[in-house]
């Protein structure tokens, strides 16, 4: 059994790691797919996905999500995946693990993983969000934390 609070936890993890654009390992350096693969790699399921082109690896991202997670049409809960939009593009570009505090998700500009409310520019690019299948929602609260 698998609960969002867990989710979060393997998320939380993440945070501090440093960004490493295609990264997959905590102590070298992530991504945000990083991330993503890391936390559901951690309850057991595990997508073979490794590429290196930006665009085919967001597509594909995407697809494979299709696949096995459950894409849904509610607004975030905490221990659910959100891809997102960036202007002036025609695919996702970015994706973050929701919690109670705000994103998960691996910042550039940072250098490195972050927890943050959720930022409105994020809010407003909202593609698609997927819940992970058979994960117990032990926490009744919506993700609603806004920064400006």
């Amino acid at each position: 059994m698998i609960t969002d609070v867990e989710l979060q936890l393997h998320a939380y993890d993440c945070v501090g790691t440093p960004f490493l654009w295609g990264g997959r390992d905590i102590r070298d350096g992530m991504d945000c797919v990083g991330i993503l693969l890391y936390v559901l790699n951690k309850v057991g399921i595990r997508l073979d996905y490794a590429t290196t082109n930006r665009a085919y690896c967001t597509n594909l991202l995407e697809d494979k999500f299709d696949k096995h997670l459950n894409p849904v049409d509610v607004t975030p809960r905490p221990g659910d995946i959100g891809l997102f939009w960036v202007k002036a593009r025609s695919n996702v570009q970015h994706c973050g693990l929701y919690t109670e505090r705000g994103l998960v998700h691996g910042y550039i500009a940072a250098r490195q993983i972050v927890l943050e409310p959720v930022p409105i520019r994020w809010q407003e690019s909202l593609h698609r969000v997927y819940a992970v299948p058979s994960v117990v929602r032990t926490l009744r609260s919506e993700v609603y934390t806004v920064s400006r």
